[in-house]
């Protein structure tokens, strides 16, 4: 019984996988064939202050929810940020890791 739970829970990863290789394809279809930048866009904001290009790539994923929480003029610890960067987002996640 064990190892049809862990086949299932590869299988689950392996789509949440193709669920982002789409997400991509579409935000680079979106945006000129380009893919979305290694952080959110904010000039004043050091790198390692600015939101992942993990947030911009949300609505594509369907998580709208989640991306209208996000406020891009705030680094990814400011206070309007921590509610939505501490959601459990399934298709970053794989079951079969724990």
């Amino acid at each position: 019984m064990q190892k049809v739970r862990d086949a299932a829970a590869r299988m689950s990863c392996a789509g949440h996988f193709c669920q982002l290789a789409v997400a991509l394809h579409n935000y680079s279809a979106s945006y000129g064939d380009k893919f979305p930048p290694g952080t959110a866009w904010h000039l004043t904001l050091p790198p390692e202050e600015r939101l992942s290009w993990m947030v911009l790539v949300l609505p594509y994923i369907e998580r709208h929810d989640i991306y209208k929480q996000f406020e891009v003029l705030h680094g990814k610890d400011a206070p309007p940020n921590v509610s939505a960067a501490t959601a459990r987002i399934r298709h970053l996640t794989c079951p079969a890791s724990g």
